[in-house]
């Protein structure tokens, strides 16, 4: 007989003899069993309850005295933990096993009061692998698909070429031999795009321009473009890239910038110049009445046919886990080839084309090859295993890219800023999108009295101060949690207190939300809210925006651009985990410095005052807002959230 606590207690002095009989009872409870009556709840009669149905090797009928499920460890709260049940893996504790992956950066807040809580972010990769999986599964050959190949050529420093000088050589060379002017590659590239210039266009703000502007019915027709044709656009270049689709599942932030990130930096890497035409793959961006053969649009020309996007593996990788490689002949000999495409290809309806590219024969393209990625290659190839790929939230993807040993904010800003260099030169919404960014806002452009500031010999005019919320509920899921109206609550107190005359732009997929703003945040004044007038995709259940049956996927894809640039020209953001918040980023990636993640620990103190802070800061610095440069911000902010 002992009074210790527990038999490893120091003030034990039978220690030997009460583990040889614990031993010797777990080894008994074992033996003959038919049904198992004991503590659940306990390791010991658990680890009892194990052993007698691997001794039968079949399941054994228990009663448990103490409540304690056969799911639930012993120090996990059954009640609250049993949603995040969801396989028998999961039940059996195989999740223990990515117990280090999280031990790093979660913490378990009332632990001795709550319990166990790891259980539920695990839970949450597992639910984001399974539906990644499933739509993997519905387009891919996955018989002739490997998700890690370890005799796949390392994506090293010396596997890409510099393609820059590539490129400027054989221009000049060209260029030369045909008129003996030496064109440099800056000339080339400063032509090559169609850059992002505010000043070709004078978007309006007047209300009534703009009631009638946004009463007016969504165009389905192409916008006219200009230049209509391309001359040169592949000198230098060793192909086109034909970007054709992102995955099943995923809506305007991840096709539109997530994934056409991923696509525009391969073929930067390997010297193919991109165009856009999009199929009806991507089905939740792709509108049949709108983007497929009913437009009556076809597109026609002639390339070389024959090459194939190969595959790569990361040198930090050790499981090779692979994503698009070299291109590579498939066969012998390229063949010329008469491509045909229906459609008008999705992209130009929203988007500025990424390229000078033009469909139209350009002899310069003609002895090129036309190349393009399989389903594969999309995902998980750049949805999980590219390691030059922005990720919107940490679902599942190999450990050297999920980089758990970092914060989110850390895991998140090296993304942002690599992707927003691709956005900024390439991915330009057009003059539609924003003119409706601008109306959506207009009636803060029109009641901020217009100022200026002279800073270094420069007159700066300074913006209406808007905080941007983008407050993301209906599907919502299946790694992420929903944030409730009443967080976003408390920060709008604090803004308006802070910004009287401010406004706040509400970007949601859900009629709920609104209506529980309007309901319950009275003190905020009405003419302060701001949101996307006559919006449709809004939901009002779990039913995602791109899924509601009355709605057509271009008007979703319309409305969502516009939340998407609308935030954008924000003075500060509030956000979830969401591949629209990443694009607000990269089209606005100073935006990072004035914005707050409200998902990784939404109940922090630290975060409220984190934002108190930054606004005072801000508003007594009004500079800092204007001029809009990283670090900006005194050090303390980089430091927010911690205590």
């Amino acid at each position: 007989k002992t009074e210790a606590v527990f038999i490893e207690a120091p003030e034990n002095k039978n220690k030997a003899l009460l583990g040889e009989s614990a031993i010797l009872d777990v080894h008994h409870l074992s033996l003959g069993v038919d049904a198992f009556v004991g503590h659940l709840g306990s390791r010991f009669g658990k680890l009892g309850w194990y052993q007698a149905m691997s001794r039968r090797n079949g399941f054994v009928p228990f009663l448990t005295v103490d409540g304690h499920a056969a799911c639930c460890d012993i120090d996990e709260a059954c009640g609250q933990i049993a949603p995040s049940v969801i396989s028998m893996e999961n039940c059996l504790g195989i999740y223990m096993a990515h117990m280090d992956d999280y031990l790093t950066n979660f913490t378990m807040e009332n632990y001795w009061d709550l319990g166990s809580t790891l259980r539920r972010p695990v839970t949450k990769l597992e639910k984001q692998w399974r539906y990644d999986r499933k739509h993997f599964v519905e387009k891919t050959d996955v018989a002739n698909y490997e998700w890690t190949n370890l005799n796949a050529p390392v994506a090293n420093w010396n596997y890409y070429r510099n393609n820059v000088k590539l490129r400027e050589a054989k221009l000049e060379r060209r260029k030369m031999r045909e008129s003996g002017q030496n064109v440099t590659m800056q000339a080339i590239i400063a032509t090559a795009y169609r850059g992002k210039d505010d000043t070709d266009h004078k978007y309006f703000s007047d209300e009534d321009k703009c009631h009638d502007f946004m009463s007016q019915p969504i165009p389905t027709k192409l916008p006219a473009l200009s230049p209509p044709a391309s001359e040169g656009a592949c000198d230098g270049y060793d192909g086109i890239l034909h970007i054709q689709h992102g995955d099943t599942g995923g809506a305007s932030g991840a096709v539109f910038f997530q994934f056409m990130v991923g696509m525009l930096r391969w073929a930067d890497q390997h010297n193919y110049k991109p165009w856009v035409h999009m199929n009806g793959v991507s089905e939740k961006v792709y509108d049949e009445k709108v983007h497929g053969a009913a437009s009556g649009v076809t597109t026609k020309f002639t390339m070389l046919k024959g090459m194939k996007i190969g595959w790569a593996r990361d040198p930090d990788d050790p499981l090779g886990y692979v994503f698009p490689g070299l291109p590579y002949k498939a066969s012998d000999v390229l063949t010329s080839h008469e491509y045909t495409f229906d459609g008008t290809g999705v992209w130009n309806h929203y988007f500025d084309p990424v390229s000078d590219f033009e469909p139209n024969n350009d002899v310069s393209c003609r002895d090129k090859p036309l190349v393009s990625m399989e389903y594969g290659h999309v995902l998980p190839g750049l949805h999980s295993h590219a390691p030059w790929v922005p990720h919107p939230w940490r679902y599942w993807m190999p450990d050297h890219i999920q980089q758990t040993n970092r914060t989110m904010e850390e895991w998140f800003v090296f993304q942002r800023k690599k992707a927003s260099q691709i956005v900024q030169q390439q991915i330009h919404p057009n003059s539609y999108i924003q003119q409706r960014a601008t109306c959506a806002i207009a009636e803060a452009t029109r009641n901020t009295t217009a100022r200026t500031l002279q800073y270094q010999n420069k007159i700066k005019q300074l913006k209406p101060v808007i905080l941007g919320m983008h407050i993301r509920h209906s599907d919502k899921w299946p790694s992420r949690d929903k944030i409730p109206v009443s967080t976003f609550y408390s920060y709008a107190q604090i803004f308006i207190e802070a910004y009287p005359k401010g406004y706040i732009y509400i970007a949601t997929d859900s009629s709920l939300v609104w209506k529980e703003i309007q309901k319950t945040w009275k003190d905020i004044p009405k003419h302060a809210i701001l949101r996307q007038p006559s919006v449709q995709g809004l939901s009002s259940d779990e039913t995602a925006a791109f899924d509601l049956k009355d709605v057509s996927h271009h008007r979703t894809n319309v409305e969502a651009l516009t939340d998407i640039v609308a935030l954008a020209k924000c003075s500060y953001l509030l956000h979830g985990w969401s591949a629209m918040t990443e694009a607000v980023f990269f089209l606005e990636p100073s935006l990072m410095d004035f914005a707050l993640d409200l998902e990784e620990d939404p109940d922090s103190s630290h975060k409220l005052q984190a934002f108190s802070e930054l606004v005072a800061h801000v508003k007594k610095n009004p500079k800092v807002t204007i001029l809009r440069t990283y670090n900006s911000l005194p050090k303390i902010w980089r430091l927010r959230y911690k205590s």
